[in-house]
């Protein structure tokens, strides 16, 4: 063969292996592919109603009333979102709020859970037909068992009319549902649990708390409750940590006196005090307890000018012990004839404050006075009349148990909303 020929030959070769890869190639291109399977669809987003309930439910309230702040209360909020905007602010005990909250979610639709909630909520907090609305709340959060939320606002209703023991039964029905729940469930359910008595249970309710939001508030309520239990050293460091948060806040330093009082702990108990007063000397209570630090160790003439402040300033407790010490002697009897003489001078006077204090010494018979309801009431009244909002409660208290006036439960509630209005 020559070589034209053999160069021929390898030539047809190679076209033809050409050719072969070529349909090979071809062939599988147009072999059909395996079907691709379809995405699967994104999860629909929760709706803000679900968030907030999730939010409340995982125990992170503030995190729910953040997200609450951006969409309730608008032209085209929903009546269930602003229900539970007004049952948050409810729960911190912002009545004021939450009554603006729950007129417009009432306003929306009567017909609805949400709606005949809000409306009972209204009344409570106007302390109109009180066992009527009251009723019907636990009602309504039965016949709702699914909805936590109207069954958190007839337990916080419990701890505001002091109606503990029915408090009791809500909060466990409550955290059947949510456990943990929202941060004032468990601060709202330690506070009732303390007011029947039962601390250790209260305690883990403050435990929990604390776990959600360490707050000067919490700590605090978890102090008092390790001081009823006796356990001091725990209550010193939890007091310790809520002054740490709010080191200018009086009344923290004034409930810290208080429980190293009720520990017989008076020198300690009398530095808070100092330390409180230094803060702020407007509290009376901070007055009162530093009174009866000295008292107890038997200084009744320092206890005497300490009482006397926190009458000035209308604590009650102090002006019970000022009129007590009264008796002990000439000269403490004398201090406290002459302070009595000046509250009546003022009082004529015209010092709203003076005449709310004469009107209690008279209702309950201190500084040696006389019971005498109807002289009680005429000085609440005047005092009243100035928009003193002690006076105006005192006013509605007098009506409503029938103290020195005919007993009338309308008048006495429509003193209740001034004197909440005022005060």
């Amino acid at each position: 063969m020559n070589g034209s020929a053999r160069m021929l030959r390898q030539g047809l070769w190679a076209l033809a292996v050409t050719l072969f890869i070529g349909i090979v190639i071809l062939a599988g291109c147009s072999s059909p592919r395996p079907a691709e399977k379809p995405a699967a669809p994104e999860p629909k987003p929760l709706n803000v109603e679900q968030q907030v309930l999730s939010l409340l439910g995982a125990g992170k309230q503030s995190e729910a009333e953040t997200l609450l702040e951006d969409c309730a209360l608008r032209e085209n909020s929903s009546q269930r979102i602003n229900f539970l905007a007004g049952c948050c602010k409810r729960s911190r005990f912002h009545v004021d709020e939450s009554s603006y909250v729950f007129t417009i979610v009432a306003d929306q639709d009567t017909n609805t859970v949400a709606g005949q909630c809000a409306i009972h909520l209204v009344y409570l907090d106007r302390h109109q037909d009180v066992d009527l609305h009251f009723n019907a709340l636990l009602r309504l959060a039965d016949e709702n068992p699914d909805d936590p939320v109207v069954r958190w606002m007839a337990g916080v209703q419990c701890r505001a009319l002091n109606r503990n023991e029915e408090g009791v039964r809500q909060y466990q029905k409550l955290l059947e549902r949510w456990n943990p729940g929202p941060v004032l469930v468990h601060q709202t359910y330690g506070n009732i649990l303390d007011a029947v008595g039962r601390y250790e249970e209260a305690l883990a309710q403050r435990r929990i708390a604390v776990a959600q939001e360490q707050k000067s508030w919490s700590y605090v309520a978890l102090a008092n409750t390790l001081s009823l239990l006796n356990r001091f050293t725990e209550a010193d460091e939890a007091f310790a940590a809520a002054i740490k948060l709010k080191p200018e806040d009086a009344k923290l330093w004034t409930e810290w006196a208080g429980a190293l009082h009720r520990a017989a702990r008076y020198d300690e108990a009398a530095e808070k005090c100092r330390q409180a007063i230094r803060v702020s000397d407007t509290e009376g209570k901070t007055w009162m307890i530093w009174g009866a630090c000295l008292e107890m160790k038997g200084d009744v003439q320092g206890a005497v000018e300490k009482y006397k402040r926190a009458a000035a300033l209308g604590d009650a407790r102090g002006q019970f012990a000022l009129a007590a010490c009264s008796q002990q002697g000439p000269q403490v009897k004398k201090a406290a004839e002459d302070e009595l003489r000046r509250y009546r001078v003022a009082a004529e006077q015209g010092d709203s404050q003076a005449q709310c204090s004469l009107g209690f010494f008279y209702e309950k018979g201190y500084y040696g006075l006389s019971r005498d309801a109807a002289e009680a009431v005429r000085w609440y009244r005047k005092a009243a009349e100035q928009g003193n909002a002690t006076a105006l409660n005192n006013v509605g208290e007098c009506y409503y148990k029938g103290t020195g006036v005919p007993k009338d439960a309308q008048t006495a509630y429509g003193y209740f909303i001034l004197g909440k209005a005022a005060g």
